[in-house]
């Protein structure tokens, strides 16, 4: 018998229902077919009569298995050659020419050869010119891959850092502008922001202008910025400071960052009420909320209960991410929700 074909392995995925699977190389005893299980990278050999049966083809380049249970969608199945590394065929001095044997003998060398190129091609290899050791090489790309995760996670928490500082000072320009005509103090820091950023000058213009037709709403309060205060219908029982989201029903919702069909935040409740009373909310500004922040804290919706706010930024899989705001002090906070919402892969 010749051995024609290079083939030792084949790779099949699961489906929940199909139980047989069939190899095309040359296997010719049951301890020489190995199978295996993947999921999740994690490999599981199977054993032989209990996991699974070998319904024919030894012998022969082609044969069949057969699970005892269908492997599921989320499953490989790898059918595997894997002779052991022996010579067990003794041949006697002088006597006649033993053609099967010398040729089953052949076979299995070539066998092991295959087995041997197999496992060769998923090795690391280092370049030819090189003298270091595959060893060597892993430890230096593990090095590597590690230091790129970390100048990741170093650059993503610059980068939400300075989202936060930017809302933060953008934040302070609109309030201050737009309470020029009642708030002195809004007013010098306007001034100062414009002093310092020719971009922020040129907004501040726009909303100064804006500013004059918002004052004859604003509140007698000297903080209370004009039109930040809206009435509104809740859709269930809210708590004051609670997180609100607009429902397609026209009604305010606590948010939760667990769900993208609780998001994004639009305002946050300045009354407690039940379903269908109409209270006051508040669409931006500085509010009372939250304990323990230390000022600068970005401000985040909580993934973990309805209508809170959080300075742990959402992080699992699927969970909803929303700057909301900055913290003025451990029990204080600019609320100026973002519209940016990027969920958590």
């Amino acid at each position: 018998m010749t051995i024609s074909s290079t083939k030792n392995k084949r790779t099949f995925s699961g489906d929940g229902t199909t139980l047989t699977f069939q190899w095309d190389f040359m296997v010719k005893d049951a301890d020489h077919l190995q199978v295996w299980i993947e999921e999740g990278s994690v490999y599981t050999l199977q054993t032989l009569d209990s996991d699974y049966v070998i319904d024919s083809g030894l012998g022969t380049t082609s044969g069949e298995i057969e699970f005892s249970v269908a492997p599921t969608s989320d499953q490989k199945v790898i059918l595997l050659r894997k002779l052991p590394l022996l010579q067990e065929t003794e041949y006697a001095e002088y006597g006649p020419f033993p053609a099967n044997a010398v040729e089953n003998s052949l076979d299995s060398l070539i066998m092991i050869v295959q087995q041997l190129q197999e496992e060769s091609n998923r090795a690391v290899k280092v370049d030819l010119i090189e003298d270091s050791s595959p060893d060597a090489l892993i430890s230096t790309v593990t090095a590597a891959s590690a230091n790129a995760k970390a100048s990741a996670n170093d650059a993503s928490n610059y980068a939400d850092d300075s989202h936060g500082y930017a809302n933060a000072a953008s934040g302070y320009a609109d309030n201050a502008l737009a309470s020029e005509n009642d708030a002195s103090n809004y007013a010098s820091e306007a001034h100062g922001y414009a002093n310092n950023a020719s971009n922020y000058a040129s907004e501040a213009h726009g909303y100064a202008n804006e500013a004059s037709t918002f004052a004859d709403n604003a509140s007698s309060s000297a903080n209370e910025v004009p039109n930040a205060l809206i009435s509104a219908t809740y859709g269930e029982s809210i708590s004051e400071d609670d997180l609100l989201y607009l429902k397609s029903d026209g009604k305010y919702w606590k948010a939760l960052a667990n769900a993208s069909g609780t998001m994004p935040v639009r305002a946050i409740a300045t009354e407690a009420g039940t379903a269908d009373q109409t209270k006051t909310i508040r669409l931006w500004g500085e509010v009372t909320a939250g304990s323990g922040m230390t000022t600068g804290d970005n401000v985040w919706v909580s993934a973990n209960t309805s209508g809170s706010i959080t300075t742990t930024q959402p992080a699992a899989s699927g969970e909803q991410v929303q700057l909301v705001g900055i913290a003025l002090s451990s029990n204080e906070i600019l609320f100026d929700p973002s519209m940016v919402v990027v969920e958590v892969e």
